[in-house]
């Protein structure tokens, strides 16, 4: 598994090591940005599948480093699935709602055409292409806004933020689906422990699935049911929430004001449902107490 030193890799590991010998790779162990490495690993280890979750995310940052984030978002997943293509193994690649250009006004399904407008989302829909075509069993996951307590993330900063500011300004105009890093990863682990996948059921089901919370929401109501949260925990001061657009924020990187994402085909499919994203965000910030 790469990038297991990430919020959702960090989550993979505790889950899928229960299936057996789990090899983990960390950035200083297997260097994504040299996609050539990846090539080797795989043929050295040659493993029954691949968990990819190493990724560039920084989405202005990818703007300025676009060699970089090709190299990790584009070029190292594609040349992992040419290799399992070989052996027979099965990729499963975790990839964004930024694919879209937020154009639609209700939630993506699978079908639906991708239109990236930064470069982040173009890396990551160039990686779900050559995937596709590489001919090797695979489950590209198109995930909504993922969130931990760890790592660097907008839950984990509005709740450092909240008792600590006097206001906040928060996009309200963005929408998406929050997602609780463990529950994308004992979605997985749920998948991977069935017997059918030893008998014909991946390549039955292999391609693009969406995995999203129920339910969708903008980032002020994100940041306010944080508060709330800290709230009902006893947290008397804190910061006073003023919803903004996306062109008041001035951001200068463009961001799809709709990725919400439909998980209809993942539930039918798979009999596995997210919970709603308040329920899963409640689940979360209990750990901190």
């Amino acid at each position: 598994m790469t990038g297991a030193s990430g919020q959702l890799g960090y989550e993979l590991a505790r889950s899928l090591g229960l299936l057996g010998d789990l090899i983990l790779l960390h950035r200083s162990e297997l260097d994504m940005s040299e996609p050539l490495s990846v090539r080797r690993a795989i043929r050295q280890v040659k493993p029954d599948w691949v968990v990819n979750t190493a990724a560039y995310m920084a989405v202005e940052a990818a703007e300025e480093n676009s060699r970089q984030v090709l190299a990790i978002n584009t070029e190292s997943p594609i040349l992992a699935a040419e290799e399992l293509k070989k052996t027979g193994g099965l990729l499963i690649h975790f990839t964004t709602g930024y694919v879209f250009d937020g154009s639609k006004k209700q939630a993506y399904v699978e079908t639906d055409t991708p239109n990236p407008i930064n470069s982040y989302g173009q890396s990551q829909w160039l990686a779900e292409q050559g995937i596709a075509a590489s001919g090797c069993d695979y489950l590209l996951l198109r995930t909504g806004w993922r969130y931990s307590l760890r790592r660097a993330n907008f839950v984990l900063g509005m709740k450092n933020r909240l008792p600590c500011e006097q206001e906040i300004r928060i996009v309200d105009d963005q929408l998406g689906n929050p997602v609780w890093v463990r529950h994308a990863a004992e979605a997985v682990l749920a998948l991977l422990s069935r017997e059918a996948w030893h008998n014909g059921y991946v390549r039955e089901h292999r391609g693009l699935y969406h995995l999203g919370s129920s339910g969708e929401a903008s980032w002020f109501d994100l940041a306010r049911e944080i508060s709330s949260i800290l709230g009902k925990g006893g947290c008397r001061t804190l910061a006073h929430l003023v919803p903004v657009s996306t062109v008041e924020q001035g951001s200068k990187v463009m961001r799809p004001l709709n990725s919400m994402l439909d998980s209809r085909k993942f539930e039918q499919d798979f009999g596995i449902r997210l919970p709603a994203w308040q329920l899963a965000l409640e689940q979360c910030m209990s750990e901190a107490e």
